[in-house]
């Protein structure tokens, strides 16, 4: 999951093999957010969170950053929880107030 190389020589006959990944779609980035964040306590308050916000962007489920026709409320949810980029949707999932994250589900 580095960015580069380890540059080591293969230890015990394995080889590394350094894959480049995109950004997680919008489904994807809400699910890891709500698993992730400290104020969802439950399965099903995670999961009734995930429904909320995919309610917010059902048409867009599989959108990526920056792709056409999503909603203004779908992109700025999208932005709230990390833009695709798992390292800063761990840091939004870890660093939102429960102030902001009721605002969030709550559509403000």
């Amino acid at each position: 999951t580095g960015r580069y190389s380890l540059g080591q020589p293969s230890i015990g006959g394995q080889v590394e093999h350094p894959y480049n990944l995109g950004p997680l779609n919008f489904a994807d980035s809400v699910r890891l957010f709500g698993n992730l964040c400290p104020h969802l306590h439950t399965p099903s308050e995670r999961g009734l969170f995930c429904s909320e916000l995919m309610q917010e962007g059902r048409e867009c489920s599989q959108s990526f950053p920056g792709d056409a026709g999503m909603s203004a409320r779908a992109q700025a949810i999208f932005s709230l929880v990390g833009d695709g980029i798992p390292a800063k949707i761990e840091k939004a999932a870890y660093s939102i107030s429960k102030e902001d994250l009721s605002k969030l589900r709550a559509g403000h």
